[in-house]
């Protein structure tokens, strides 16, 4: 029988937040956003990364640093079940019945595709950056990085700027000097690009 959830769409916005915000369509014009807490960010995030789902174990290795009663990881399902309902969240293995978009997803797409502009731009910080779960981190540190290694590989001053003048940028001190490199040598940047790189020298040397 066809699935109850066919025809919905899942899209999260999990960019420099703490906690996804997550829009719900079914399909038949009814569409909810709201907030979810940082335990059920984690959890859809994860849901969304694996569209074949996950089982229980997988679940636990994904979300938690230590090793949990498997009722804790019951009880957080059961409250995300109540929260988006049957036909959302299936059992066996766990996942989302739906159709599912994420900004985290686009940035991946563009940087597959070459638009690293296109990927700058959509860029919002690291995903969920208060996460310690395991699944959570690696999704994270992957983005970010493979994002990182494109910037070096463009030699491109301004998006490295953009990078740079970013929170999670501006102690980039390879990500510094290999802006200085591609400035031109009357770039109005090159006293700022200077600076920091001497900023950065004296903090951690």
């Amino acid at each position: 029988a066809p699935a109850a959830g066919i025809g919905m769409q899942v899209s999260l916005e999990s960019l420099g937040r703490r906690e996804s915000l997550i829009s719900i369509s079914d399909g038949r014009g009814r569409q909810a956003k709201f907030r979810l807490s940082p335990r059920h960010s984690e959890i859809v995030l994860l849901l969304a990364a694996a569209p074949r789902g996950l089982s229980g174990a997988d679940m636990m290795v994904l979300l938690y640093e230590e090793d949990p009663a498997p009722a804790t990881l019951r009880a957080e399902l059961k409250r995300l079940r109540d929260l988006l309902g049957d036909e959302l969240l299936r059992s066996r293995p766990y996942r989302l019945d739906a159709s599912v978009s994420g900004d985290w997803l686009d940035v991946e797409g563009r940087l597959a595709s070459g638009d690293l502009r296109g990927a700058m731009q959509r860029y919002l910080g690291p995903l969920l950056p208060r996460s310690t779960g395991p699944g959570i981190v690696r999704l994270r540190d992957g983005l970010h990085e493979s994002l990182r290694a494109a910037l070096f590989a463009s030699r491109e001053p301004d998006l490295m700027s953009a990078w740079t003048r970013s929170s999670w940028g501006q102690d980039d001190y390879e990500m510094w000097l290999a802006q200085r490199e591609c400035a031109s040598p009357a770039s109005p940047l090159l006293p700022l690009i200077n600076g920091q790189i001497a900023r950065l020298d004296r903090e951690f040397s």
